[in-house]
């Protein structure tokens, strides 16, 4: 196969592409994100976030033993893959929250502020869930061709 059939194929598959490896394995990548942070409290780093303040934890009836930016749901409800640029050699995945038009700062500023506090990107994969992810895309991808 030459280089401009390849190129051809590509761009007659890129729908197929998207739909069938790109997308269910960027989805993938943001549960995984919500779970590490949800479930452990973990940053992308490894290490952890800082603890709830004395005051919040009082507050809250449900608290965790670690800091997992969970009060109503309604932030990690809205985060989700968002839109997908794939052009070929590459595809863009934005991932974010969306707005909650009830609440005076969106959920996207949400995640920016508790970013800017904990000096980390709160929804920024792990290298264990960049690899994970990898693998998945390399099995969907080879599915996909078979």
């Amino acid at each position: 196969m030459t280089i401009d059939e390849f190129n051809r194929m590509m761009e007659e598959n890129s729908k197929k592409i998207a739909d069938y490896v790109i997308l269910p394995t960027a989805v993938e990548l943001v549960n995984l994100v919500r779970d590490r942070v949800q479930q452990t409290g973990k940053k992308s780093s490894g290490g952890s976030f800082s603890a709830y303040s004395q005051a919040y934890a009082k507050k809250r009836r449900d608290v965790t033993s670690f800091k997992n930016f969970t009060d109503t749901g309604a932030m990690w409800d809205s985060f989700g893959v968002k839109e997908i640029d794939n052009t070929i050699g590459q595809s863009v995945i934005i991932a974010k929250m969306d707005d909650d038009p009830r609440n005076k700062t969106t959920n996207q500023g949400l995640v920016e502020i508790h970013s800017d506090n904990e000096d980390s990107e709160l929804i920024a994969p792990s290298e264990e869930e960049i690899n994970k992810v990898k693998v998945s895309m390399n099995k969907r991808l080879q599915e996909l061709w078979a």
